[in-house]
C-alpha cells in the first residue's frame, strides 16, 4: 500500500499514513532531498527480544528507543536492556534535552521505526574518498493508526560511518 492522507492533523497539515515500514521508508525518502540511489533504511529490532515496536525519545541530534515488549514484562534484567540508543546518539545524549514522542493522533506513543541514512562523498582521515553517511533520519509509524512522521534527524561530521547501520 502507498501513503495516503489521514484524518489526523498536525501543525495545520493533514498527516500521511501507511500500513508497512516500506511506506514509512517512502515518507522519509521524500524528505531526503535530493534522494540518492544509495539512501539506506534500517528497521530496528530489539537487541534482546527481536521486538519491532518501540516508544521513542528524541532531541536535536539523537534518538533513543525503548522496546515495548521488554519494558512491559516482569523481568527486571530485560527492562534494563530495553532502552537502546539510535546510531551514535548515546555519545551526545542528555536527558534534559530530550522529549518523549507521541503520535499526533493522541492515542499512542508506540511506533514501528525506520532509520534512514543519507550519503555523501567524503575524504576520510586516511585520505581515501568514500561514500559515507551524512544525515540520519528517524521516522516512526504509529502502531495504532499508521500515521508516519519524522521524529529526529541529525548530521554526521566524521568518517568512517559503516558502524552506524548496525547501531540503528
Amino acid at each position: 500500500m502507498a501513503l495516503k492522507p489521514s484524518r489526523t492533523m498536525w501543525r495545520g497539515k493533514k498527516c500521511l499514513q501507511g500500513t508497512t515500514v516500506a511506506d514509512l521508508d517512502e515518507y522519509l525518502r521524500r524528505g531526503m532531498k535530493p534522494a540518492e540511489p544509495d539512501d539506506r533504511f534500517v528497521h530496528p529490532v530489539c537487541k534482546q527480544c527481536g521486538g519491532e515496536v518501540f516508544s521513542l525519545e528524541a532531541k536535536d541530534d539523537g534518538a533513543c528507543r525503548t522496546c515495548s515488549r521488554c519494558i512491559g514484562g516482569d523481568d527486571d534484567s530485560k527492562a534494563e536492556g530495553a532502552v537502546q540508543y539510535v546510531c551514535d546518539s548515546e555519545e551526545y545524549w542528555d536527558d534534559d534535552e530530550s522529549g518523549e514522542c507521541g503520535c499526533p493522533c493522541g492515542k499512542s506513543d508506540e511506533f514501528r521505526l525506520s532509520v534512514g541514512f543519507k550519503h555523501v562523498d567524503v575524504q576520510a582521515e586516511d585520505g581515501k574518498i568514500g561514500r559515507y553517511v551524512k544525515w540520519i533520519y528517524v521516522g516512526g509509524m504509529c502502531v495504532r493508526c499508521g500515521v508516519v512522521g519524522l521524529y529526529a534527524d541529525w548530521e554526521i561530521n566524521y568518517a568512517p560511518t559503516d558502524h552506524l547501520y548496525d547501531l540503528a
